[in-house]
């Protein structure tokens, strides 16, 4: 009769360990992406100028990013650092982290890329500004989430370009390197059983990181009771 109670017990850890594995995965079609500005400058693609009437040239590069469709366009991120060199490229230096929540998992990054060359009073007006934001010519764009980097951590950096960039008689092309990480949303689970909530972005409930749909959960608690 024991051994009949003890195969019962397994039966029914087992049903509940498939239907809590089937829970979180339904719980964790939604991600949270970080996105950054790594860095920006001139490139010497297509024909870039890579100058300046006065010593080195003065890139200021810009960046933004949104998801798919839906999403709504990030705020800017970019580098304003004077006399840097034709494919050198400046970290940023100005604006901070896209993150945003809810993101199907299954969806793409998307960049848009705004860059001058910046003159003072000495040599006039800005050079080969892109008058605003674009979508690059070539480089990466809608990179597929789940595709550049496992869950938790950063990519490699991305580079995209905006070409062909022209004003007061100057041509030239920008480069941007950026990077992201993705989390699953966080989600708790609440047992009966084990004396409160297990929450999946609290180190001692789950062996993954915060956010993250962990695949162990190494709370204690009883789960079928006594």
């Amino acid at each position: 009769m024991l051994k009949v109670y003890n195969s019962f017990r397994w039966v029914c850890l087992s049903i509940l360990i498939v239907l809590l594995t089937g829970l979180s995965s339904m719980m964790a079609q939604t991600v949270t992406i970080t996105v950054q500005h790594w860095s920006g400058g001139l490139y010497s693609g297509s024909g870039s100028d890579c100058g300046d009437c006065n010593g080195a040239p003065d890139p200021y590069v810009y960046s933004r990013y949104k998801y798919g469709s839906t999403g709504t366009w990030s705020g800017t991120q970019g580098n304003e650092v004077d006399e840097v060199n034709c494919d050198n490229y400046a970290g940023r230096t100005t604006g901070g982290d896209y993150v945003v929540s809810n993101v199907p998992y299954t969806d793409v990054i998307q960049i848009q890329i705004d860059g001058y060359e910046s003159d003072g009073f000495v040599c006039g007006s800005t050079d080969g500004s892109c008058g605003g934001f674009g979508t690059p010519n070539s480089g990466s764009n809608n990179v597929i989430i789940t595709s550049g980097a496992g869950i938790c951590n950063y990519s490699s950096l991305y580079s995209s370009n905006r070409e062909n960039c022209n004003s007061d008689g100057s041509t030239n092309d920008y480069r941007v390197f950026w990077r992201y990480r993705w989390v699953y949303d966080a989600a708790s689970l609440n047992s009966i059983n084990s004396g409160g909530s297990l929450s999946f972005s609290v180190a001692s409930d789950a062996n993954v990181c915060e956010g993250a749909d962990p695949s162990i959960i190494i709370g204690s608690g009883s789960v079928l009771g006594s």
